[in-house]
């Protein structure tokens, strides 16, 4: 099965009670991801499908009035040799 790798990184405006960001954990506890640094989320190999769902609810968080986003860069390699 192919795998794939990826990095979410996203700033915000204003978040000081953390509750964006608590919110994009819970979304994503159960998924492959690895919290590297405040706004940084890694997945290092995992199957394409799970790599999608994991984007797609960092994104619904992100996309809530609420979150004051300032900017999310998502980058996305397939993992090869492995």
């Amino acid at each position: 099965m192919e795998q794939w790798r990826a990095i979410v990184t996203f700033s915000l405006d204003a978040d000081e009670s953390s509750a964006v960001r608590n919110r994009v954990d819970r979304a994503i506890e159960a998924l492959p991801f690895n919290k590297r640094k405040t706004g940084i989320y890694e997945s290092c190999g995992s199957p394409a499908e799970f790599v999608a769902v994991g984007i797609a609810r960092v994104v619904h968080e992100l996309a809530r009035p609420d979150a004051h986003l300032d900017h999310a860069w998502i980058r996305l390699a397939r993992v090869v040799g492995e």
